[in-house]
C-alpha cells in the first residue's frame, strides 16, 4: 500500500463530502423555482403564450437580481432556463418583505451548506493525509479507502539509478570513462 497524494486525498474528500454540496444545490434550486415564480407573475398571459409557441421571437433573459429588505445590496439569481424578457436583459425584481424573507433564509441556508462543504471537505483531505498511506486509512478511517484510487500492493518506486550515478561519477572525477564530460 502506498503513500497518498495530496490530489488523492483532495479528490477523496470532494466526493465523501458531495452530499453536502448536493444539498447546497437544492437549496439554490429552491431559491431559483421561487424567484422565477415571482418574476413570471409580471409577464402578460399573451408573452407567456407566445414564448411557448414561439421562443425565438421573444428575448430572453437567464439571470436577474433581488433586491428587498434583508439583503445586502441586490442578490443575483440565474435561471435554470431562460424566460421571457420584459424588463431588459438582467431585470431587477424587487421582492416585497415576506419574499425577501424567504430568499434571505433560503440564501443563508445556502450559504451555510456551502460553508460545511468546505469545511467538511478540507477537514477530510487533512486527515487522510495526516494518516498518509491506504494502510494507515485501512486501519483508522476505513469507509475512506474506497474512495481513494488502487494502488498495486507489488508496484514500488522505480528510479533508474544508473544513468545519474554515472553522471555523478563523471563530475566528481572518478568515473572510468574519461570522455564522460561529453556526454553531459
Amino acid at each position: 500500500m502506498g503513500k497518498i497524494s495530496q490530489s488523492a486525498a483532495s479528490t477523496a474528500a470532494y466526493k465523501i463530502a458531495e452530499p453536502i454540496n448536493v444539498k447546497a444545490q437544492q437549496v439554490m434550486s429552491q431559491i431559483e423555482e421561487f424567484v422565477v415564480s415571482i418574476y413570471l407573475k409580471d409577464v402578460p398571459a399573451e408573452i407567456k403564450k407566445l414564448y411557448e409557441t414561439h421562443p425565438s421571437w421573444i428575448k430572453t433573459t437567464s439571470d436577474c437580481y433581488v433586491t428587498g429588505t434583508g439583503l445586502a445590496g441586490s442578490y443575483y439569481v440565474s435561471f435554470k432556463q431562460n424566460q421571457p424578457a420584459i424588463k431588459g436583459n438582467r431585470p431587477y425584481i424587487a421582492l416585497n418583505a415576506k419574499e425577501a424573507e424567504k430568499v434571505v433564509k433560503l440564501k443563508n441556508q445556502h450559504d451555510d451548506l456551502v460553508k460545511k462543504h468546505r469545511e467538511t471537505k478540507q477537514e477530510i483531505e487533512e486527515t487522510i493525509l495526516a494518516l498518509g498511506s491506504h494502510k494507515k486509512v485501512a486501519d483508522n478511517m476505513p469507509e475512506a479507502l474506497r474512495f481513494l484510487p488502487d494502488v498495486p500492493s507489488n508496484v514500488g518506486l522505480m528510479v533508474q539509478v544508473e544513468p545519474v550515478r554515472e553522471k555523478v561519477k563523471c563530475l566528481i572525477g572518478v568515473s572510468e570513462d574519461k570522455k564522460c564530460m561529453q556526454n553531459i
